[in-house]
């Protein structure tokens, strides 16, 4: 009860929504992508040592199908820019994570003529190449 307003007034229909559980990663990305690297890296972080690799394991999977899922939008045209805010979130959890999956990630930046759009992308571009690919770029 609401003070006087009873909660039966104003609940007519109830819904359940059942989905496979590999959809989720889907379902976070349609809503809100920022609160779905949120969970990935706070779930890296506070991970115990016990499930440290599975943890990984998860997360790596999540951010496989995240960047499949936005390179399939793009290529769809949903979008005509990528954030940079996403893109260097993307890249520092592929070094955290030592993804090679980062490389479609660039492939999809350097195909749609976006390029490097401030320092913090570059930074973490050049990261990732040296932390993940094991290149050293000439400066």
């Amino acid at each position: 009860m609401w003070g006087s307003i009873s909660f039966s007034k104003y609940y007519y229909n109830a819904v359940l929504v059942v989905r496979p559980k590999h959809q989720s990663t889907f379902i976070y990305c349609e809503k809100n992508i920022h609160s779905l690297l949120d969970r990935m890296e706070n779930s890296l972080n506070s991970a115990p040592s016990i499930l440290r690799q599975e943890t990984q394991q998860k997360v790596t999977s999540d951010l496989q199908q995240l960047i499949t899922l936005y390179c399939n939008t793009r290529q769809k045209g949903a979008k005509k820019t990528v954030s940079c805010e996403l893109a260097v979130r993307l890249l520092r959890l592929c070094v955290s994570l030592r993804s090679r999956d980062g490389l479609v990630l660039l492939n999809m930046l350097g195909s749609y003529g976006e390029g490097i759009q401030n320092t913090e992308l570059a930074r973490a571009i050049a990261e990732f190449e040296c932390k993940v690919t094991g290149k050293y770029l000439p400066l």
